[in-house]
């Protein structure tokens, strides 16, 4: 069962996909032959014979079987495994190959699930709007990918739903509506997706498209937790660390953060550090906080990533590393971090003058005027005013290229940490 679902995850369906799988009536009239060949496909899945389930999926697919059709598109695009020869001494041995994807016959098949005239997949047609709208193995088409999306979300597969929300939040494809958003990411908590209500609970918190409700936060909050969704965990802990919707209770907030960051969560690593680094319900320790925050930088939370970074510049709880700070500062600085790229930029000027100082410090400088508020963003503009005579035209025109990069994936990235 496990290495059913960890194939299943690549396109982070989880256990919607699981149950779809598991599910065995046949919903059209098809040879009860195909059905146990599917079946067979199945064991072979979980017995890890991919080779075996090619075979027996797309034999069952080609008889018109729409689930079979769906698992050899899924195993088309984790990689078709195929039977490699090779001598071992003297013996010959079958090895299976890495696994390679093609995209080109998942496609395939997903379009045939999802278009079959009696029963449409919900599920092929989830994974044709995944493709479109990620560019797997097809040229990037936010039109394609919300409509197969909603024919979708039309037959209630949730993550479909959790998907269109997150393109009217970012205006992927659609004009941008956070309200419509919110909608889109309640009605998938509503059908079983937990990354909904965490969406809809940080909708609450911000008062995004919505009015600020802590009240309303802490209930989806918590409804995420409960399935299971960490970074629900983490977001019950900051209400109680902060008295949010809640009586601030540091006790309550450490739990709440510990069991998010035992699961992985760097944010929940860097709050734990924090309090630590504050004397929050804790005895303050450098120490201590600054192994929370090493943990929540190798998480990959930039919060984090700046405190340790702070930490061994100035030797605070840790040994001094001059390397190690400008590693975790540049890590800060890539996700986003406005007081990370501040440092970085004083860092290159600081030091003697050459074309790559003053590029790097530019570079920092200029994406602080995009991201950061009004007097960060006036501090680095005197600032580019020193640097600009330096560099040539054709190097302006580089770190202006480089810099737009730069900013278009921190804009994906804070709209992720938004929606999950």
């Amino acid at each position: 069962m496990k290495k059913i679902l960890v194939l299943l995850l690549f396109a982070g369906i989880g256990f919607a996909a699981f149950k779809y799988y598991k599910k065995q009536e046949v919903l059209k009239e098809i040879g009860p032959d195909y059905v146990e060949i599917y079946n067979q496909a199945l064991v072979a899945v979980e017995s890890e014979k991919y080779a075996d389930a090619m075979q027996l999926a797309t034999q069952a697919a080609e008889g018109g079987y729409v689930k079979a059709q769906v698992l050899a598109g899924d195993l088309y695009y984790r990689g078709k495994l195929k039977n490699k020869i090779e001598e071992v001494q003297g013996t010959v041995k079958k090895k299976e190959e890495k696994p390679e994807p093609d995209y080109a016959q998942a496609l395939k098949w997903y379009q045939m699930a999802a278009s079959d005239t009696e029963t449409p997949d919900m599920l092929a047609q989830y994974k044709l709007g995944y493709m479109y709208r990620y560019a797997k193995g097809v040229d990037r088409d936010y039109n394609q990918a919300i409509g197969w999306f909603g024919k979708s979300s039309q037959q209630g597969y949730c993550p479909a739903m959790f998907e269109i929300g997150k393109m009217y939040f970012n205006g992927y494809g659609v004009e941008q509506n956070h309200q419509k958003a919110g909608q889109f990411f309640e009605g998938s908590s509503k059908s079983g997706c937990p990354s909904g209500d965490y969406a809809a609970g940080n909708m609450f918190y911000k008062g995004i498209g919505i009015s600020q409700d802590y009240s309303n936060a802490m209930k989806w909050y918590l409804q995420g937790a409960k399935r299971g969704n960490i970074k629900c965990h983490t977001a019950v802990g900051v209400m109680y660390l902060n008295g949010h919707g809640v009586e601030k209770d540091y006790v309550k907030a450490r739990e709440w953060f510990q069991k998010a960051s035992d699961s992985g969560d760097g944010r929940a690593s860097y709050y734990i550090g924090h309090m630590y680094s504050t004397g929050k319900g804790v005895k303050r320790n450098s120490y201590t906080s600054a192994k929370w925050y090493l943990k929540g930088a190798l998480q990959g939370n930039m919060l984090a990533q700046y405190n340790i970074a702070r930490k061994y510049e100035t030797g605070n709880g840790v040994t001094y590393n001059a390397k190690k700070a400008y590693m975790w500062y540049k890590k800060s600085a890539s996700q986003g971090y406005v007081p990370a790229q501040k440092t970085m930029a004083i860092a290159y000027t600081s030091g003697e003058s050459s074309t790559q100082a003053n590029y790097q410090a530019y570079k920092y400088y200029l994406l602080i005027t995009k991201l950061g508020n009004a007097s960060e963003v006036k501090y680095a503009k005197t600032k580019m005013a020193y640097v600009k005579p330096y560099l040539s035209k054709k190097l302006l025109n580089k770190v202006n290229n480089e810099v737009s990069y730069m900013y278009n994936r921190i804009l994906a990235l804070r709209g992720k940490k938004i929606t999950g």
